[in-house]
């Protein structure tokens, strides 16, 4: 029969003890244990555009605060009209905050209720087309940015040209 030192069995009891402590600790933060569960508050609801044009996209935004120090994810719950209508998860670290965002199109007139979470608000759809809320000029972009690299070619061509000859 090998015999063991007390050392060796000493070092092995006290690995049990760590394996269990690890594992325990780790069943206590996944069901919940008071004290390792992310607290969160919920502030800031903005609705933007309160009103707009039937088939025009409406954001509807709110920031999410995590207090306990606990990273977590947070299920942000949007509805209109008592209805959900869209859920997103959004990872919070800890005391740290983040923007929730939803965007919603409407296509019939009238005036909607908002929650998100509690937090609550209204939007108002008229009839007409959608409104173009991009700040478009006139100015033709590309053909300007497409004109003046082709110009910068054939100029690179040339001196590049003109220098060979003049070896």
């Amino acid at each position: 029969m090998k015999k063991y030192s007390f050392i060796t069995v000493r070092w092995l009891l006290i690995s049990c003890l760590v394996l269990v402590s690890i594992f325990t600790a780790a069943q206590a933060v996944e069901a919940g244990t008071p004290g390792y569960d992310p607290v969160f508050t919920i502030s800031g609801l903005v609705i933007s555009p309160a009103e707009a044009n039937t088939g025009q996209t409406i954001n509807i935004s709110a920031t999410i605060t995590e207090t306990a120090n606990i990273s977590g994810i947070y299920e942000g719950t949007l509805r209109i009209n008592d209805v959900i209508e869209e859920t997103k998860p959004v990872l919070i670290a800890p005391k740290g905050s983040e923007t929730i965002t939803f965007d919603i199109i409407i296509n019939e007139a009238g005036t909607y209720s908002v929650d998100v979470d509690g937090l609550k608000g209204s939007f108002t759809i008229i009839e007409g087309p959608p409104i173009d809320d991009s700040s478009s000029s006139s100015f033709p972009t590309v053909p300007v940015v497409i004109g003046i690299v082709a110009a910068a070619v054939v100029v690179g061509l040339l001196v590049f040209y003109l220098n060979k000859k003049s070896l």
